[in-house]
This record gives C-alpha cells, sequence and structure tokens, in this order.
C-alpha cells in the first residue's frame, strides 16, 4: 500500500518561502515600483509565521496523522502519565503529553520535528529491548521504553522515559565508596636492612611510614604494618585508588629519595572487585602508568575459580616469575625486553617462540652464612632444561634461591611440563 507522504514544519516553511520569492521577482519584474509594499508584506508574513508558529504545527500533526487520534480516549489516558510520553509516526513526533513538554523541552511545542532531534542519541531498537536505552537528557539519566504497533500506512511508536538521576547518582557513590586494598612490600627487605644500624634502620622505616601514611592520609582509608619484613596493607575507598593511579603519585621516588646510598624499593599490589583478567590488566596497566619510570614492571594476578582474578603484586622490575623468558620461550627474554625500555630502544612484536615452565628452589635454613647448593649436577643432565641460581648471600626459610626452567615445542603438553620442572627442582638442595 502506498504511504501517505510524512510533511514536516521545516518542509512547508521552505516549500512557503521559495514561492513567496518567486511570486516577488515576478512582482517586481513587472511593477518595479511596488517594491515597499512587497516588502512590509514580507515583514508582516514574518511576525504572523511567528505568531502561528504552534498551530502551524498541530495543524501539520492533524494532517499527517489524521484526527482519530486528537481529543481522543487514547490521548487523555495518556496525558495525566507522570512520566513523559510521546507518540511518533515512523521518526517523527505528532504528539507528547505535559510532562514531556515540561522535563525535556523546557514548555516548547516542537510538534512535527524528528525524534533524534529532540532526544539525541536515541536508538529506537533499543528502546525496543527489555531493558530499554539509557540517555543524559535534561541534565539527568533517563531510561527510554517503547512499544511499536505496525499500522496499514506506518507504524506508531509510544515512547515512555523514566528518571534515573537518582538512582544512577547512588549507583555512582556505591561503586566509588567500595573497599580496595593496598599491599606493600619493601623489596629485598633482608637484604636491605641487615646491615644496617637499628638507629638508620629506625630512620629510613620511620621516612617509610611517614609518606605512605601522607599517601593514604588523602582519603578516608587507614594504613597497618604487618610483621615486621617490611609489608604494609591499606584499606581505602574506591574512589582514592582511581585518583592513585590517575595522579601519579610519586611515592616511589619519594622512597628512594630518603637515602639514594640504599636500594630502596617497594613493590604496590592492588586489590579490587576484578571479574575478568582483562579488567585486571586495564588496572594493572593504570598503576604502572602512574608510577612513571622506565623498563619491565613484574605484575602478578591470582586466579580464582569462584571469584575472578585478583591482583597481587606489582614489582618495579623484571619478577622472578618472569625468568621462564630465559628459557627461549619468546623471541626477547624479559632482561632484553627491560634493557631495551630503560634505552629508550624500539620493541618489536613478541612472539611466542615454545612453552616453557619454571619452578623455584626454596630455601629449608635460614642462616647468615653464604649458602651451599647439592644436587646442580642432576639438574644439569636433563634435557631441554636451565638452572638459575640467584646468588644470594643468606638465606631463610622459604626463600626463593634459584629457578628450574623447562621448555618444550609449541603444540606440547603444558601441565606435562611444569611436572617434570617441579621433579628437577626437588633434587637441588640448599644447605
Amino acid at each position: 500500500m502506498k504511504r501517505k507522504p510524512r510533511w514536516t514544519l521545516e518542509m512547508l516553511t521552505a516549500s512557503l518561502a521559495v514561492l513567496c520569492g518567486l511570486l516577488l521577482l515576478a512582482l517586481l519584474v513587472q511593477r518595479p515600483g511596488i517594491w515597499p509594499f512587497l516588502a512590509a508584506l514580507v515583514v508582516l508574513w514574518g511576525i504572523g509565521a511567528t505568531l502561528f508558529r504552534c498551530k502551524l504545527r498541530r495543524w501539520v500533526v492533524r494532517w499527517t496523522s489524521g484526527t482519530t487520534f486528537e481529543k481522543s480516549k487514547v490521548q487523555f489516558s495518556l496525558e495525566p502519565l507522570s512520566q513523559p510520553a510521546a507518540l511518533l509516526s515512523g521518526e517523527t513526533v505528532l504528539w507528547y503529553n505535559s510532562q514531556f513538554r515540561t522535563r525535556l523541552l523546557g514548555g516548547q511545542d516542537v510538534l512535527a520535528s524528528r525524534v533524534q532531534k529532540l532526544l539525541p542519541g536515541l536508538d529506537l531498537q533499543l528502546c525496543r529491548k527489555r531493558e530499554g536505552q539509557l540517555l543524559t537528557l535534561a541534565d539527568g539519566y533517563w531510561s527510554v521504553h517503547s512499544s511499536t504497533v505496525p499500522g496499514n500506512a506506518e507504524s506508531m511508536t509510544l515512547l515512555v522515559l523514566n528518571e534515573e538521576t537518582e538512582l544512577r547518582r547512588i549507583e555512582a557513590e556505591y561503586k566509588a565508596s567500595r573497599p580496595g586494598y593496598l599491599a606493600f612490600q619493601m623489596d629485598g627487605y633482608d637484604d636491605v636492612f641487615g646491615d644496617l644500624m637499628d638507629s638508620e634502620r629506625a630512620r629510613l622505616l620511620e621516612g617509610v611510614n611517614r609518606i605512605l601514611e601522607d599517601m593514604i592520609g588523602r582519603g578516608s582509608g587507614f594504613l597497618r604494618r604487618v610483621g615486621s619484613g617490611g609489608r604494609y596493607i591499606a584499606v581505602v575507598e574506591e574512589r582514592q585508588l582511581e585518583q592513585f593511579a590517575n595522579r601519579g603519585y610519586d611515592v616511589l621516588d619519594k622512597i628512594r629519595a630518603l637515602d639514594p646510598s640504599v636500594s630502596l624499593s617497594l613493590s604496590i599490589g592492588i586489590g579490587r572487585g576484578a571479574r575478568t583478567l582483562r579488567e585486571a590488566q586495564d588496572m594493572a596497566e593504570k598503576v604502572t602508568r602512574a608510577l612513571t619510570g622506565a623498563g619491565l614492571w613484574g605484575v602478578e594476578f591470582f586466579l580464582s575459580h569462584e571469584n575472578g582474578v585478583y591482583f597481587s603484586e606489582l614489582s618495579p622490575r623484571p619478577h622472578d616469575t618472569g625468568m621462564v623468558t630465559l628459557a627461549g620461550t619468546q623471541n626477547l627474554n624479559e632482561f632484553e625486553l627491560h634493557c631495551r625500555a630503560v634505552l629508550g630502544l624500539p620493541i618489536p612484536g613478541i612472539k611466542q617462540e615454545r612453552i616453557g615452565a619454571s619452578a623455584v628452589i626454596l630455601s629449608p635454613i635460614a642462616s647468615q652464612e653464604r649458602p651451599n647448593y647439592r644436587g646442580m649436577e642432576e639438574v644439569t643432565k636433563e634435557e631441554d632444561t636451565y638452572l638459575r641460581i640467584f646468588g644470594k648471600p643468606t638465606t631463610r626459610v622459604n626463600r626463593r634461591m634459584g629457578v628450574v626452567l623447562c621448555y618444550a615445542p609449541l603444540d606440547s603438553d603444558l601441565d606435562t611440563l611444569r611436572d617434570k620442572a617441579k621433579r628437577i627442582a626437588d633434587r637441588v638442595e640448599v644447605y
């Protein structure tokens, strides 16, 4: 069936303007002396069009939609709605109630306009879904729902809007006030502080405490030192975590400046409600960018099958868990990447060459004497295996003293390779 053409007020106005222009041009050619009269006529026509703008719009609406809706039971049932509502023909606004006019249009009448002009960003397809579409309108948030009824000529759509400004504000405040966790660990605490005098150790620890307390004290969180190994934990609001990640807080530089002769470094872990690895990686990227500096950052995650991914630790240096790359698992190992980043050299695409697995060698003893190792010759007999001893001068229980690295072709079984690395690492004894 042929559709009735949909004329808008803008189309009618343009058509009348063109017609009047042609008429004026013809009169001026035939009778040049009447131009003052014609000028006055144009002015009067503009005044009349302005005064009867609303009436003209309503006439256009009646002409396009017919008179069946005007003053009908349907119109009177929609008008008292507490929510803004509008009736569309295709994408043209035919009618709206007083709530729509007052709350969204500022009291103006704009009938026969495209709905996207009045509601920027509106997608009628999204509005038909159960959850509707969320729009920012009139300095607030509105959920828009629609119901479309096909007709003989063209579809008629009813729009209903619900304001959710306060609900969204409460939701945003809830997310911003959720607790987040910061964990701090002084890197190599025993190695750094072991040879210092008690007074010097107390001075440096007091400086670290002051810097961390100043950072946490910017918000409503609290900081506690855990144990005696240079570990701290802080509980802050989610909004403070975002501020910390975005403002580039120079906590590491301040700690290093306490005593340039002592190699002070701090690992920072952030815990928040990450549900996926992608979200946790995004968090890690924000923190590493905020802390500035150049080089490789070691980022550690814990995987929970029930609760998703937990961000555990961030270390401003190559990490021992990344030593698996020394087994040729990729074209550039972590130390090569670190040097390139520090020197400002380009880093080409990183490609995985083979699979790898690592297993740490832990110390069962605590001693201030240089450790010895037994069983290293057994490791060297294994194929596709490397042994790396860290060379630490002292030991403590469960301290990482070295690592065994195993590799295999890309199509090999990774679980089997992990078991091999663990089995070989158990052969090395620290005494």
